[in-house]
């Protein structure tokens, strides 16, 4: 999650979630609507929204709230949440973001390329430390041996 902070409240709260961040578990959500269903969802009253199910412990009330869902080759991978706009939020505003989301797309496989380079090289540097342990065993065994 990304900073939400736009009141002393809400930048206490982001900062004192920031390293763990906010854990979404409730999918009957307009949040988990965006997830479950893949569209996008546009509450402009959220609180009297069926599909509206609660915030978080903590979490700045809504007046009005966007999902749009981040796809990268037909797999959704993410999803973006905007809320409280003055005058709320509709179809052309969404349209208007396509060339954001698929920039966020971008970053996404980017950070998760990132990632698995680095646990993939981190293995390895293990695999290469375990064989020249492995090696160095066997060279003092060898060495052992010979001299009985």
């Amino acid at each position: 999650m990304t900073n939400i902070a736009w009141s002393e409240e809400t930048q206490k709260l982001y900062q004192e979630n920031i390293k763990n961040g906010f854990e979404f578990r409730n999918l009957n959500t307009l949040f988990g609507h965006v997830m479950t269903t893949g569209k996008p969802v546009i509450a402009n009253d959220p609180v009297n929204d069926s599909r509206q199910g609660g915030l978080p412990p903590g979490h700045p009330a809504m007046t009005s709230f966007l999902g749009m869902p981040i796809y990268s080759d037909n797999k959704l991978i993410g999803m973006i949440g905007l809320a409280n706009r003055p005058g709320g939020y509709d179809d052309k505003i969404i349209a208007h973001q396509q060339l954001f989301i698929t920039s966020c797309a971008h970053m996404i496989l980017a950070f998760k390329t990132q990632r698995d380079r680095r646990s993939a090289e981190s293995n390895l540097i293990a695999a290469k430390q375990q064989a020249e342990a492995v090696n160095k065993a066997k060279a003092i065994f060898l060495q052992i041996s010979a001299m009985s």
